[in-house]
């Protein structure tokens, strides 16, 4: 029992360093500064990748949409094709907190 506890330690540690280090790749390989989300009066456009599809929010479905430290997070109602919690995590910002969250509001909460 001993010998069989020690062999399945041995690969998990082996899992979890082979997770780290794919991890870092994926980290680094994006770690370039471009637009990960377009704000317009009309909706919010997510970029994930460079070269990968955009996701396009149109303003009617977007029930909520918060600006964390490191994360932009939108909330999607019933008449979106996928609805729920849409998440598009980023680095340092570009562009200035203050106008992102005013973009923000002005989607969420047209005057």
């Amino acid at each position: 029992m001993l010998g069989i506890a020690i062999l399945a330690l041995a690969g998990a540690g082996i899992i979890t360093v082979v997770a780290a280090v794919a991890a870092q790749r994926r980290r680094r390989a994006d770690a370039a500064v471009r637009p990960r989300a377009t704000i317009t009066p009309y909706g919010i456009t997510l970029h994930p990748s460079p070269a990968g599809a955009a996701q396009h929010f149109e303003a009617a479905v977007i029930h909520s949409a918060n600006l964390l430290p490191h994360a932009l997070v939108i909330q999607t109602t019933e008449e979106h094709p996928k609805p729920g919690r849409h998440v598009m995590r980023f680095g340092k910002l570009y562009t200035k907190r203050e106008s992102i969250a005013a973009a923000l509001l002005r989607l969420t909460k047209p005057i």
